[in-house]
C-alpha cells in the first residue's frame, strides 16, 4: 500500500492564533520563541499558566487522580495520550467514559479518524491552543496521560528532524509489507543498535520510523529527540504520577486486560474493520494488532490475552524508564495520594 507524501511529523510551524488577548499574546510569544530558540524568562513565570501533568506507566491509575484534582481545583483535562486522538478506539486505549467527561471537561480527545493523520507537532500546536482557551475561562489546565513525547514537545519544545526523502519512506514501507516489521527491526539494529534495542520488534510505527530517520540522516533518532530546543520548561509545571510495586503493576495490567476485553474490545475493533482496511498504523497498537490477528484466525482467544499482556507489560516497563529521568518527577505511593493531591494544592498556591 503507498502511503500518501505528508508534511514531517516533527516539524512545527506557527500556530494560529485563539482565546483571549492575553493568553493569545502568550501563545505568539511562544511561537516565536520555538522558532529562534530564545525564551525570556520573565515570559514564563510571569505569564506563563501553571501545568499540573499526571504521568507515568498504563495501569497506574493516572486518569482517576487526575480527575480528583481536576475536580478538586477547578481544572479541566488535556489527554496527553496519542492514542486517544483517534475517534473509535475507546476501550483499547482506556478513553475516558461518558460519565468521567461529564464530570470534568476533557481536551485532545477523538481528534482525527483512525485512517487520518496526527504528529507531535499538531499536537504542540492544538494544545496551545487548548491552554490558552482553558487558562482564559480561569480553569486549571491537568495534563494527564503516558505519552512522554507529547509532554517533552509541549514543555520543552519539539527537536525538528530533517525532512524524510519520499524515497526513503517507499523503501522502508516496502520493506515491512513484504518481509514484515522484525525485518525492519533487524535493519535498524545494523544501523542504530542501542535504537533498536529499546523498542519491541513488532513495534511498527516507532520502529518503521526510527529506520527512516537513520537510513536518511545517517544518525538514530534518539540524537534529534535529544536536542530540545529549550534548556527549561517553557511553563511552570508539577509532575508526578502514581508508582506500584512491579508485581502490584503487572497484576494491575493483567485484570485490565481482561475487563477491557470483557466490555466489548473485541466488538470494537470488529466495528472498527468495517469501516478502514486493517493495515493502518493505528491497528499496530497494543491489542488492537493482537485483536485483529485473533478475528483472522491467527491467535485464540488465550493466546490473544497473553500477548496483549506481555506487550503492555513491556510498555509500562519503556514508560516507567522515560519518566524516571523526568527532572522534577514526583511519585507517589498509591495508599499516599493524599500527599499529591497537597503538593499540588501548594503548587498551584505558590
Amino acid at each position: 500500500m503507498k502511503e500518501r507524501p505528508r508534511k514531517d511529523p516533527f516539524s512545527i510551524t506557527e500556530m494560529p492564533g485563539q482565546g483571549k488577548p492575553k493568553a493569545l499574546q502568550a501563545a505568539r510569544k511562544i511561537t516565536r520563541a520555538r522558532q529562534t530558540n530564545s525564551m525570556p524568562s520573565e515570559m514564563v513565570s510571569a505569564q506563563q499558566p501553571k501545568l499540573v501533568v499526571i504521568a507515568g506507566p498504563t495501569a497506574s491509575g493516572k486518569s482517576s487522580l487526575a480527575l480528583e484534582v481536576a475536580e478538586t481545583n477547578s481544572g479541566e483535562i488535556i489527554s496527553t495520550d496519542s492514542m486517544q486522538v483517534y475517534r473509535g478506539m475507546d476501550l483499547g486505549t482506556a478513553k475516558p467514559t461518558p460519565e468521567e467527561q461529564q464530570r470534568v471537561r476533557h481536551h485532545q480527545l477523538d481528534l482525527v479518524a483512525p485512517d487520518g493523520h496526527y504528529s507531535a507537532g499538531q499536537y504542540v500546536r492544538d494544545t496551545q491552543r487548548v491552554l490558552a482557551d482553558v487558562v482564559s475561562r480561569g480553569r486549571v489546565p491537568v495534563l494527564v496521560g503516558g505519552t512522554g513525547l507529547y509532554y517533552r514537545a509541549l514543555v520543552y519544545g519539539l527537536s525538528e528532524i530533517p525532512e524524510i526523502p519520499e524515497t526513503v519512506r517507499q523503501a522502508v514501507l516496502a520493506l515491512q509489507e513484504t518481509q514484515g516489521t522484525p525485518a525492519c527491526w533487524e535493519a535498524l539494529q545494523e544501523l542504530d543498535s542501542e535504537g533498536a534495542a529499546a523498542l519491541h520488534p513488532n513495534d511498527t510505527i516507532r520502529v518503521l520510523r526510527a529506520l527512516e530517520v537513520v537510513q536518511a540522516h545517517g544518525r538514530p533518532i534518539a540524537d534529534f529527540r535529544k536536542q530540545r530546543p529549550f534548556s527549561s520548561s517553557l511553563f511552570p509545571v508539577w509532575i508526578g504520577g502514581i508508582e506500584h510495586p512491579r508485581e502490584t503493576l503487572i497484576t494491575r495490567i493483567n485484570e485490565r486486560t481482561h475487563a477491557m476485553l470483557a466490555s466489548g474490545w473485541i466488538e470494537e475493533v470488529e466495528s472498527l474493520l468495517k469501516r478502514y482496511p486493517l493495515d493502518l498504523k493505528p491497528f499496530q497498537a497494543i491489542g488492537y494488532l493482537e485483536i485483529i490477528q485473533h478475528l483472522h484466525g491467527g491467535l485464540n482467544r488465550e493466546a490473544m490475552t497473553l500477548r496483549i499482556q506481555q506487550r503492555t507489560r513491556q510498555y509500562a516497563k519503556r514508560q516507567m524508564t522515560w519518566f524516571r529521568k523526568e527532572p522534577g518527577f514526583r511519585w507517589f505511593a498509591p495508599e499516599n495520594l493524599s500527599a499529591a493531591q497537597q503538593s499540588i494544592q501548594e503548587f498551584l498556591e505558590s
